[in-house]
């Protein structure tokens, strides 16, 4: 009997560890990817009635929905993560800022300048690693807004 049962012992030890280990991999995969996915520059089409943000956390925004389109050089304090990710200085998805509120932010890094998108009941933030596409996509929505 102390053989059997020995066996069993040994047996749920290597069940155990194979779980485990793949639980560990798998996980490691995941956060890979996220990482992978947050290092991508945020991709933005310009097009003639909205703008469209692709990616994680990506939406269309229609020009009559825009209220005001600024130009700043620093973002209000994140409180609150609601709906998105944040891995190194890259933001992407629904914050709650101070000052702001809800936003959606698609932050490549955290220095300025930003594009800041007022809408009805929200701000988009959006900026790029490059401070002269950044100023590049204000002026484009501008342009297509009037505003």
């Amino acid at each position: 009997m102390i053989v059997g049962r020995k066996k069993r012992q040994k047996s749920a030890i290597i069940y155990t560890a194979i779980i485990g280990s793949v639980f560990i991999i798998s996980l490691v995969l995941v956060l890979r990817f996220i990482n992978k996915n947050a290092q991508v520059e945020t991709l933005v089409d310009v097009g003639d009635t909205s703008f469209t943000v692709y990616g994680l956390h990506g939406y269309t925004f229609e020009y009559a929905d825009i209220s005001s389109i600024e130009l700043r050089d620093t973002v209000p304090e994140i409180l609150e993560r609601t709906n998105g990710f944040a891995v190194d200085e890259v933001r992407k998805g629904r914050f709650k800022l101070e000052e702001l509120g809800d936003c959606i932010l698609y932050l490549t890094v955290q220095k300025g300048p930003f594009v800041y998108v007022r809408m009805e009941d929200l701000y988009v933030i959006l900026n790029f690693a490059d401070p002269a596409k950044t100023k590049q996509l204000y002026y484009d929505l501008k342009d297509m807004t009037g505003k």
